[in-house]
This record gives structure tokens, C-alpha cells and sequence, in this order.
């Protein structure tokens, strides 16, 4: 019963996580907002949906989506983007791990496997905070500098949330870890105060 709510909160945040990783949400700009742009050049009137692994642009009558490598200098791209995948990633791939553990842990377990899913939830949200952070910040800058209006990021409220979660579901490990530590430590007493009796009997 201890492990379900780590559990499920475990579940939430790997859910957030992939969601806002995977999603063409990291940033998100209409062309009829460009600053100097008349209404019959040629790009306007198109939505663009910008991911992490792909691009989707929305118009009146059409839908495309395309990878990085479908652009030209998309070397260049995929190498900005790199840093920002290595966060995100290495965030689900920690929170994956740490929700099986949760699952398999059993109350036998030591105290080291839920060490160790703490610190794992730990550097999931700290990498996935340090990724959506650096990307809002230059999101802003270059929105600011070009005249980009920028649309709800929603890709990057997803990874919040489930970093948000992440910490969440540690500080449910950590209560599960203190509440099964204590009660070692009372069984231990038992058993010290029950050998105790037996040596030293009552007359």
C-alpha cells in the first residue's frame, strides 16, 4: 500500500514527461503576428508547431509535418537541439527506471534501491527544469529580438508539470524510505528487547 502513491505519481510524471517531449509544442508562433509582414506574403496564415524532434505547420487548407533533416543546414539544427534532447531524455529514461523499481521494491528491499529512486527523481526534474529553463529563456530572447509573437509554449508547461511531479513523487519515496526505516528500527528493538527477556528472565 506504502508504494502505490510513489507509484502512480510515478506513472503521472513519466506520462508528463514524455508528453512534453515528444510533443510539437516548444514553440509555438502565427505567422499574422510577424512584425513587417503584409497579409499577402506568402507565409501568412500559417501556424508553426515546433518540437524537439519535428515541425508541423498549420494553414487554412493544409497540414505538414517534417523532420530536422528535411531542412537545409539541418546539421546545424539537430546539434542546437542536441543539448535540450540529452536533458529531456536522459529525465524519462531516469523516471522510467525509477517507476519499475518502485513497482518491484518490496518491503524486504534495503534502503539503497530507494536511495536510489530518490536521487533518480531527483536529477529527472532537475534536467527536464535546466532543459524547459535554458529553451524559455532563449525562446524569449529570440521572440523579443525578431518580433516573433509567441504562442502558449504548451510543450514545455507539460515538462513542468511532470518535472513538478517528478519532485512530487519523491518526497513520496522519501516518506515511504523514513516510514519503513522507522519501522525496521522498531522491529530491531523487539527482537534486542525480546533476546533480552529470554536471557535475563523475570522471577
Amino acid at each position: 500500500m506504502e508504494k502505490r502513491c510513489p507509484a502512480y505519481f510515478g506513472i503521472i510524471a513519466l506520462v508528463l514527461l514524455c508528453a512534453g517531449a515528444f510533443s510539437p509544442g516548444w514553440f509555438v508562433y502565427d505567422t499574422d503576428k510577424f512584425r513587417g509582414i503584409e497579409r499577402s506574403y506568402p507565409p501568412y496564415g500559417i501556424k508553426v508547431h515546433m518540437g524537439l524532434f519535428y515541425v508541423v505547420a498549420v494553414g487554412e487548407d493544409f497540414r505538414k509535418i517534417a523532420g530536422y533533416g528535411d531542412f537545409h543546414e539541418s546539421s546545424i539544427l539537430k546539434i542546437s537541439l542536441l543539448e535540450y534532447l540529452i536533458e529531456v531524455i536522459i529525465g524519462i529514461v531516469l523516471c522510467l527506471i525509477s517507476v519499475i523499481l518502485t513497482f518491484t521494491y518490496k518491503k524486504e528491499g534495503t534502503n539503497g534501491v530507494l536511495v536510489g529512486i530518490i536521487i533518480m527523481y531527483i536529477i529527472a526534474g532537475t534536467a527536464t527544469f535546466l532543459a524547459v529553463g535554458r529553451w524559455f529563456n532563449g525562446v524569449i530572447f529570440m521572440s523579443h529580438d525578431s518580433g516573433i509573437h509567441m504562442s502558449v509554449p504548451y510543450s514545455l508547461i507539460l515538462s513542468c508539470l511532470g518535472a513538478i511531479f517528478s519532485g512530487i513523487t519523491m518526497i513520496c519515496v522519501s516518506r515511504m524510505h523514513c516510514q519503513l526505516k522507522a519501522d525496521r528500527q522498531v522491529k530491531v528493538s523487539q527482537v534486542y528487547f525480546g533476546v533480552v527477556m529470554t536471557e535475563y528472565p523475570q522471577t
